[in-house]
């Protein structure tokens, strides 16, 4: 399912049709009225924030999306005692797959590094060390019957990816792009909460989600809700977004053959595009057509 946070005038939506096809017969009934008590006033409020709620945004397509969604539909609802099979199990799920994606993501970084990384860096400085030695007079000048007497070591020297340093750089300038286009997206998505109004004071948080017959809108926001979003979306993403940017950057820089150079940014962006994954391969399709 989906969900669309208005803010304010502007709102992220959910396809609510396609994402609960539910067979109980209230599947599609309204919301349940709050819980706490409105005054004339707060309801005024709040119908005011629904009504200015116009400029939708869908949510991602990924875990971090389906956990945005379970954080301000589910979460709400099973708090306030509108508990369902349905509900129950979609946050349970989506909380493992959620998991699964956090411990991915975060453990290819540290594999990427221990076992990749500082390797090709080492070896790269191992290489450069000894032509430099080898290949050199102590006055500074060449020495091309020392640089022959290198071997294999002559044509790894030659191969290491910062002796092309236009192709080199034409990699690591898609490389930062695709990163930025990730970096984009989250700063898109925590500006869009940002603006999102706070929920009024006598308004159950439930009723943060508005329920439509063929879409859901995010209209306003609980502080607690914020919290949850920053900590358990926002903050990881951007977490692994940087580090991957600057591992990813050290890695392709040290690489020490030009072929190798394709290969490892491929490898990257497979690292970017866990998520992606296990939303497609884990989650259920009727979970996934709305966020579209």
């Amino acid at each position: 399912s989906s969900a669309a946070p208005c803010y304010g005038s502007v709102g992220m939506h959910v396809d609510h049709g396609r994402f609960d096809q539910m067979t109980a017969e209230d599947a599609h009934a309204p919301s349940e009225a709050p819980l706490i008590e409105q005054t004339p006033r707060e309801a005024d409020v709040f119908r005011n924030i629904t009504e200015q709620a116009t400029d939708l945004d869908d949510i991602p397509q990924d875990v971090w999306g389906a956990m945005l969604y379970v954080i301000v539909k589910d979460t709400p609802d099973i708090l306030g005692g509108d508990v369902t099979i349905e509900n129950v199990l979609r946050l349970s799920f989506v909380s493992v797959c959620a998991a699964i994606n956090l411990v991915l993501q975060l453990s290819s970084l540290l594999w990427i590094g221990e076992f990749v990384m500082l390797p090709s860096m080492r070896g790269v400085q191992d290489n450069y060390l000894t032509f430099r030695r080898n290949s050199y007079f102590p006055n500074g000048a060449f020495d091309e019957d020392g640089f022959e007497s290198l071997g294999d070591t002559r044509d790894e020297v030659c191969k290491i990816s910062l002796a092309g340093y236009w192709f080199l750089f034409a990699i690591l300038f898609l490389w930062v792009a695709s990163c930025m286009d990730e970096v984009r997206a989250i700063i898109r998505n925590v500006r869009n909460i940002h603006r999102l109004p706070g929920l009024p004071q006598g308004v159950s948080p439930k009723d943060m989600v508005v329920e439509g017959e063929t879409e859901d809108s995010l209209v306003c926001i609980s502080p607690a809700t914020r919290l949850l979003i920053w900590v358990l979306v926002h903050l990881p993403k951007q977490i692994i977004a940087g580090c991957l940017a600057a591992m990813g950057c050290i890695w392709l820089t040290s690489t020490d053959s030009f072929a190798d150079l394709i290969l490892n940014s491929l490898a990257l962006s497979f690292v970017v595009s866990i998520d992606e994954m296990i939303f497609r391969c884990f989650l259920p399709a009727r979970l996934g057509t709305p966020l579209g």
